[in-house]
């Protein structure tokens, strides 16, 4: 009987169920820790074997009992074992891939951990605090928001505009657009706001800070929407209201205060010492269009230390482009102060010392790498074995879906026009609006009008059945209308909104056309092909390293006995 779930293994979950064993070492076990199999020099013991089914997915246990489940659960850690050999026989060790993604790893976790364990603490935010920045960060003040709605292009807002600014009363004006705003009262006024309260209204925290009472200001809500707020009044806020926000903001203020401080003592402690000219041959590859760094721009070095080691132009730019992405920046006080000293020189001197203080060195750590470092190669083994293999030809694809004909059957699908608001009666007057000749678009640009299709689409979406477990309601209702029926109000339970609908188009149940179901026929052979890989790696791993196994099955036999 092959090794349990063996078979069902693929690529695509990463070999969960071996990458979690615990990895073996070759130790001294004493009797309270019998030995059940060994490797080579290694040994797995009761406690690894507990270990690794603790760590296995319920899903992934063996269906059997006692020492027979052991015997499948064992063969599973020896299958990933053999795997381990075959990566380290295959140079995978020292792969470059696997090198870099480990040491990055390594970075980041001891980077993080010096943030936690040496400056987080150091973030003490009291009373004082929380009121100067009550005070300082503008919590301290809310404002009495008005403001009138107007449908049409902005030549219309601004004639609005121009009415107010020469004199005509914002009440009056705000009466006449009254029916575009179900915010607002018939005066134009939503009502107190603070800074936390800006979103909705499309209003920024430097206008909300320094607009003048009484002063209005147009804005751009949405296409043919345009919006003219004023505030009316202030009045004194309460620290209360706003104390989550506020600690929060003073905590990022002074962690990042904090850091600063560390920064410095660290660039003294390792004679740290910036290099301008690198930053220069990275702005000058961007200049001439150039995707990569000459030869001798790239070992430029960015940072030196006092100790000999450097952070190169080259390191910089493969850093910057795994985080960030292109990373084609022409701003050198960018670079340095957004990119090169956060990104880089930041994590490097906080692992730096954090190897100083012999972090790298201890047992959990040692131990997370190692384990880190076995999932990696068994990755790059994976990758491998699938990536050099040929893809599908055309034969094969029409093959598969030849005999494969039910995967690609498609539920009933209906397109709908879909419009959401958070009452009941509201949506009424949609649905009543719709029917009367309004284009669902057209709905779309009313304020508090939501939709879960597509936007610039009118609202327009795809319904099948596999809906139901996020839009229950919605979906059913879809899918039980025929084609042109306008349905609504729908109640979505969780969501509290009421939906209404119309059924654009029906498209019964049925197996997609080859054409139409290539690139889907193209991903299952893949992953069918890919398991058969997979499969036939195990095998040949299990063959090539089993005569270096010993499995003590009387062990196995007797700690069920015992029990």
């Amino acid at each position: 009987m092959p090794p349990f779930c063996l078979k069902c293994r693929t690529l695509t979950g990463n070999l969960t169920a071996l990458v979690v064993a615990p990895l073996l070492f070759l130790v001294s076990c004493g009797p309270d820790d019998p030995v059940l199999a060994r490797i080579g020099d290694s040994e797995i013991t009761e406690t690894d074997l507990d270990e690794f089914v603790d760590r296995l997915p319920e899903r992934m246990h063996s269906t059997k009992q006692g020492a027979e489940a052991d015997r499948e659960h064992l063969n599973s850690m020896l299958d990933r074992e053999f795997l381990l050999l075959e990566a380290a026989a295959r140079g995978l060790d020292t792969a470059a891939a696997v090198t870099r993604e480990l040491n990055e790893e390594e970075q980041e976790r001891l980077s993080q951990r010096y943030r936690r364990e040496v400056i987080a603490p150091r973030v003490q935010v009291g009373p004082e605090d929380m009121e100067r920045g009550f005070r300082d960060m503008g919590f301290d003040r809310e404002r009495l928001l008005s403001r009138i709605l107007v449908k049409g292009g902005e030549r219309d807002a601004r004639a609005v505009l121009n009415q107010l600014e020469a004199g005509a009363d914002f009440a009056d004006l705000a009466r006449e657009y009254a029916a575009n705003d179900p915010s607002a009262d018939e005066t134009g006024k939503i009502g107190w706001v603070g800074l936390t309260g800006l979103r909705p209204f499309l209003v920024q925290q430097p206008e909300f800070l320094s607009l003048a009472i009484g002063q209005p200001r147009l804005y751009r809500l949405s296409p043919g929407i345009w919006q003219i707020v004023r505030f009316e009044a202030d009045r004194e806020a309460k620290i209360e209201t706003y104390a989550a926000e506020i600690r929060q903001l003073v905590m990022m203020e002074q962690m990042w205060r904090r850091t600063q401080e560390e920064i410095e003592i660290l660039r003294q402690t390792y004679g740290t010492r910036y290099h301008p000219e690198a930053v220069q041959a990275l702005i000058r590859r961007v200049v001439e269009r150039r995707r990569e760094l000459k030869q001798e721009e790239a070992r430029q070095p960015l940072y030196t230390f006092a100790d000999g080691d450097a952070i190169t132009a080259g390191e910089f730019l493969t850093r910057i482009r795994r985080l960030k992405g292109s990373a084609a920046v022409t701003d050198s006080a960018l670079i340095v102060d957004k990119l090169a000293e956060k990104e880089v020189l930041h994590p490097y001197l906080f692992v730096k010392e954090a190897h100083r203080r012999g972090w790298h060195q201890e047992s959990d750590f040692v131990a997370w790498r190692d384990h880190l470092f076995a999932g990696l190669m068994l990755d790059e083994l994976m990758r491998s074995e699938v990536e050099e293999a040929p893809g599908p030809t055309e034969e094969e694809l029409r093959a598969y879906y030849d005999d494969h004909q039910e995967e690609f059957r498609v539920g009933t699908t209906v397109s709908i026009e879909e419009v959401h608001v958070k009452d009941e009666a509201t949506a009424r007057q949609l649905r009543d609006d719709i029917l009367s000749g309004v284009s669902f678009a057209e709905i779309l640009q009313r304020p508090g009008v939501a939709s879960y299709g597509k936007y610039k689409k009118g609202g327009t979406m795809s319904v099948q059945s596999h809906l139901t477990e996020h839009f229950p309601e919605l979906a059913e209702s879809a899918l039980a209308a025929p084609a042109g029926e306008v349905v609504g109000p729908i109640h979505l339970k969780e969501s509290e909104r009421y939906s209404v609908l119309r059924v654009i188009e029906r498209q019964e149940s049925g197996i997609h056309p080859f054409d139409e179901a290539r690139k889907a026929v193209g991903h299952a052979l893949r992953v069918a092909q890919r398991d058969e890989l997979l499969s036939a790696l195990f095998e040949s791993v299990r063959a090539k390293y089993e005569n270096r196994v010993v499995v003590f099955d009387d062990r196995l036999e007797q700690r069920h006995i015992a029990q």
